[in-house]
């Protein structure tokens, strides 16, 4: 399986996980609806709620800030961090 398959086979996962967020945010079961919606990010997608529904699409790469928060190793007590 080459990157191309892998990258396909992300985006029908993350579909699959667009349409069970729908399902969740339907029956108002909002936690649900986050923890798939991070999947999704996981996956390499985010999704945006339009009035149309929800778009999926790539995520951009992780930001600097938002890595030093996922590993939680960058950022000390009272660090700042300045986004423009």
């Amino acid at each position: 399986m080459g990157p191309a398959d892998e990258m396909d086979e992300a985006r029908l996962r993350a579909q699959e996980l667009c349409e069970q967020r729908q399902a969740a945010r339907a029956s108002r079961d909002f936690q649900r609806a986050d923890e798939l919606r991070d999947e999704v990010r996981e996956l390499g997608y985010i999704i945006t709620d339009t009035a149309d529904g929800p778009v999926l699409s790539l995520a951009p790469p992780f930001t600097m800030h938002e890595r030093a928060l996922a590993d939680g190793s960058a950022l000390g007590a009272g660090a700042r961090v300045l986004i423009p």
